[in-house]
């Protein structure tokens, strides 16, 4: 299995737990210029499961749905396996490599992404992503580390 986002392409959601997410970061200021929030929670989302084993990343895409799946779409660049073994730098590194930025410029933008999907998950499945990541990924999984 590959960790890259299935569905369509992202567009405009009609509402629901997609768009809840996306008028979040919208409205949060933390997304770089010219980025728009399905491209953002797209890219957040792939690298984010990159880095999950199977157990957690199913139960995160379940959480979030198949209408939410397919509002934020699919990931255009990355599509390695699951529960690959990287630290922060390199999550915000691939993010970054979506948009041709600098990780420090991602880092905002990828914690508001954790943190608008963290929050409308089920207790348990972020408990699950929570585990699976290392101290400073973990503290942007919390809603910490933007800085």
């Amino acid at each position: 299995m590959t960790a890259g986002v299935s569905g369509t392409t992202g567009g405009p959601s009609d509402g629901g737990l997609a768009g809840v997410i996306f008028a979040e970061l919208r409205a949060g200021g933390n997304l770089p210029e010219g980025i728009d929030p399905e491209e953002a929670t797209a890219a957040v989302l792939c690298t984010l499961l990159a880095r999950l084993e199977l157990g957690p990343a199913r139960a995160l895409l379940d959480a979030l749905g198949d209408q939410t799946i397919r509002a934020i779409g699919s990931c255009p660049i990355h599509t390695g396996e699951l529960g690959e073994r990287f630290e922060q730098h390199e999550l915000l590194r691939r993010v970054a490599s979506h948009f041709d930025l600098a990780p420090a410029a991602v880092r905002p933008m990828t914690a508001a992404v954790l943190g608008a999907i963290r929050r409308r998950v089920p207790a348990e499945v972020a408990d699950l992503v929570d585990q699976q990541l290392p101290g400073p990924m973990r503290e942007m999984w919390r809603g910490a580390g933007a800085g």
